[in-house]
């Protein structure tokens, strides 16, 4: 075909409907160059685009405005020298995507090795350069804690990166400080109470009295007045499971083998209410008759108990038969159905018939004019709460103020702040108290932060019998540690991306063959984002696996949808709110949903998809995405092997490894999938990592806050049906209600056996005992690639065989996991 010429061809003719491969060339005029850049972006993108003209500042602007595979100037060529830059550009189909040393990349696997040289582990250390359980790691700022709980839904702190990440890919220069290596706290459990604006108590103060507890974590062996790291604290910081406070503000508990529950009522701000109103407001004394209102409540019930043992008359109400045999149960003398029919202050008269001494009020309304119709003159008055009037239009009570004069009433209302100087005084009388069985706790336990609100407003109905508490649960319940882990890492991803992006963005001098150089040409390689991204998200260590790949999504320009997993009801919840108030849903969206919406998800256009997960859901990615010719890049799992040779130290490698497989439940991608040891040392190798076991998760790991939790029920059976038939030498036990599987060892695993079929994905560790380390590594080999390896051994050439002798993600002789490498991989 003769070469040709097409003039102004217009959008329907068939020329300009595909790609033409022949010798014809249409020629469309156009008024601007803008004209022409938008006409190029509204069609798919090319593998080249070309620019004529000489004005430096409109040759980079129109590189800016259009998007292909490569960008020309003042030239056509389409050579594949060795020496040029990759004409189609990097990954893209062409030929400079697969020739010189961009050919060489694409065509290489990128294999990440760290190596910890054997002399480091001769100092008599177990080499650990990890904040682990039970370890110290020196804080940035002594003065101040990060209070991190164990809750899926880490408002604040999510908050805190949320805010960092969308600092992180605008061109904000607003700094937000983040205290890296801050002393971390784990929190136990939240109070919910009543604080509502009264006598210039805004709401912003009425926020931080809600009280919580927490362990501080092992980020800082710095200490500041009586906290130090592992104690368990209690501050004022509101709705909230993690937040950044100075270790002031942190009020140390007693050393005391108690549940946190009773840190958050009995020894509490709710213990110092009832302890303070009764005997510094009210200076009740023994022989005193009592009136107690809301006496099945968390302040009430306990009211009644410590008045009971100091010698007085209790007369409680409550609503409702339960709660007023629990009152009875209490100790009362005479308890009061409020809800039973008729005049509420006949009842108390009948009761009282002598009349009142003191009136400990948590109710107002309707009890407290009673009370004042019953009170004895001079009758002291402790005032703390009004919770009839929270939810009512028109005020109830107070019909009877003229008894205030005529019987002397002495009415004083408090807040239990007002005695935080003397509450050391009230821990240790009722710290006795509860520590001889003397009184009683009675909770309403609201599982995760999420049933804040439930809690809240069970206040209001008679809902909650004694205290109100929310457990800072989580869609599975992970260490404070391993949480500690996410958000630092993600928040120093967000501080190295700020750091570093302006200089990721710079476009990268490319080679050019001699003869181009010699005639002034210069190479270029600029980096564009894709376009839309979808991030599917897994279960395990949902922050990071998520905000990392999001962040790299965003700092590249693209916009992202996020798929998180269908597990993490909680997390996902908080991902929903969050994202939505800090991002504008043109940039950031987050999709909830099943299979049916995962499967329409993967059936959309996306210019780029980034999934974690399991090999076979893997599959069906790439399947979906195949049909849309859409990037992806997959982070699997597999069965990660690892040698400790005769030669290691083995309580440094049996405390790395025991802690790499049990972290976040086994549940983690690089977790160690099972041990090849040197026969000679085999049996010493088992028994350090009994000890192991022992130091991490102590003697009964269901009890230990260390131990995270699986993900559902249905993999405590998966994990028991792997092992059937398997030689357990420790462990074994599991819990299918709690979701809570021992760390188990598993010694000699058998190739044969169903533990060693697939990868594990939860805290057992197969262990293989071998003779020939070449018959180990073609073993290996055999094997499917996995995307870590770990090797323990001081011989250098046996390391550097084992570093080249397989394929995998990224390998070391290092503790657990702790840098991610370009490839993906996690490296040790």
């Amino acid at each position: 075909m003769a070469p040709t010429l097409v003039l102004n061809p217009t959008d329907e003719m068939s020329v300009m409907q595909e790609e033409i491969f022949g010798p014809i060339l249409p020629i469309k005029t156009c008024r601007t160059t803008q004209e022409a850049v938008d006409y190029i972006n509204a069609h798919p993108r090319p593998l080249a685009a070309y620019y004529f003209g000489n004005r430096p500042e409109q040759q980079k602007w129109f590189g800016e405005q259009t998007t292909s595979g490569a960008l020309v100037i003042n030239d056509v060529m389409t050579h594949a020298s060795v020496e040029s830059v990759p004409f189609g550009g990097i990954g893209a189909s062409g030929i400079g995507a697969y020739h010189g040393i961009y050919g060489f990349r694409r065509f290489s696997h990128a294999k990440a090795v760290v190596v910890q040289s054997a002399s480091a582990l001769d100092d008599g250390t177990l080499g650990f350069d990890l904040a682990m359980p039970g370890s110290g790691k020196p804080g940035a700022n002594p003065e101040q804690l990060f209070a991190l709980g164990y809750a899926a839904c880490f408002d604040n702190a999510l908050t805190m990166v949320a805010k960092q990440l969308k600092l992180a890919v605008t061109s904000s220069k607003t700094s937000v400080e983040v205290g890296m290596g801050q002393t971390a706290e784990g929190g136990y459990a939240l109070d919910i109470d009543l604080y509502v604006e009264v006598g210039g108590l805004n709401e912003a103060e009425a926020h931080k009295l809600i009280e919580a507890t927490h362990k501080v974590c092992p980020y800082s062996n710095a200490t500041r007045g009586n906290v130090d790291v592992g104690d368990r604290v209690s501050h004022f910081l509101g709705w909230r499971d993690v937040a950044t406070l100075k270790a002031e503000d942190a009020l140390p508990l007693p050393d005391i083998d108690l549940k946190d529950e009773y840190f958050l009522d009995v020894l509490g701000t709710i213990g110092m209410t009832a302890y303070f109103g009764l005997f510094a407001v009210a200076e009740a004394r023994p022989g005193d008759v009592v009136f107690v209102s809301a006496a099945a409540g968390a302040v009430g019930s306990l009211v009644v108990q410590i008045a009971k043992l100091r010698g007085m008359t209790i007369i409680g109400s409550a609503g409702g038969t339960e709660k007023c045999d629990f009152v009875r149960s209490l100790g009362a003398d005479h308890v009061i159905d409020y809800k039973s029919p008729g005049p509420f202050q006949e009842k108390l008269r009948k009761a009282a018939p002598d009349g009142l001494d003191v009136y400990f009020d948590n109710v107002g309304g309707e009890q407290l004019d009673a009370a004042m119709g019953v009170a004895k003159w001079n009758s002291r008055f402790a005032i703390c709460g009004m919770i009839s009037m929270y939810n009512s239009d028109t005020p109830i009570g107070f019909s009877n103020l003229s008894y205030i004069i005529s019987k002397r009433l002495q009415v004083r209302g408090f807040i239990n702040t007002d005695f935080m100087a003397r509450r050391g005084e009230c821990l240790a009388q009722m710290g006795y108290w509860v520590s001889k069985g003397m009184i009683k706790s009675r909770y309403t336990i609201f599982d995760s932060l999420e049933k804040g609100p439930e809690a809240f407003f069970s206040l209001f109905s008679g809902g909650n019998t004694g205290k109100a508490l929310v457990r800072l649960g989580s869609d599975f319940k992970t260490s404070w540690f391993e949480r500690a882990m996410e958000f630092h890492g993600v928040l120093g991803a967000i501080e190295h991306t700020r750091a570093e992006l302006a200089d990721w963005m710079e476009p990268e001098v490319a080679p050019l063959p001699k003869r181009m150089q010699e005639n002034d040409f210069k190479g270029f390689i600029y980096r564009e984002p894709y376009g839309v991204c979808l991030v599917i998200a897994p279960f395990n260590a949902p922050v990071v696996l998520t905000l990392e790949p999001v962040l790299a999504a965003l700092s590249a320009g693209n916009t992202a949808l996020i798929k998180p997993a269908e597990s993490t009801v909680h997390m996902t919840a908080l991902f929903e709110r969050l994202i939505s108030q800090y991002f504008e849903p043109e940039s950031l969206v987050v999709v909830t949903g099943g299979r049916d919406v995962m499967t329409e998800l993967l059936a959309l256009p996306f210019n780029f998809i980034f999934f974690t997960g399991s090999t076979e859901v893997g599959k069906i990615v790439m399947r979906a995405a195949a049909e849309n010719l859409t990037p992806v890049l997959l982070e699997l799992g597999g069965q990660n092997p690892v040698v400790v040779d005769e030669t290691a130290n083995l309580e440094d490698a049996a405390l790395k490894i025991v802690w790499g497989t049990m972290a976040f439940g086994g549940q983690w991608c690089v977790s160690p999938g099972y041990v090849y040891v040197h026969e000679n040392v085999a049996d010493q190798f088992v028994a350090e990592c009994k000890k192991a076991i022992t130091t991490l998760y102590g003697n009964n790991p269901k009890e230990s806050a260390d131990l995270s939790r699986l993900i559902s029920s249905r993999d405590v059976d998966r994990l028991a049906r792997m092992l059937e038939g398997a030689a357990v030498v420790s462990g074994g036990h599991f819990d299918r209600d709690e979701r809570y599987f021992e760390p188990t060892l598993v010694y000699p695993a058998q190739w044969s056996a169903p533990i060693m079929q697939s990868e594990i994905f939860g805290p057992i560790l197969p262990i293989l005992p071998y003779t020939n380390f070449n018959e180990v590594m073609e073993t290996i080999k055999q094997k499917p690639r996995s995307l870590a390896a770990y090797i323990f051994s001081k011989n250098e050439a046996r390391i550097e065989k084992f570093m080249h002798g397989f394929s995998f993600g990224g390998g070391s002789g290092l503790p657990a996991w702790d840098a991610i490498m370009a490839s993906g991989a996690l490296i040790h």
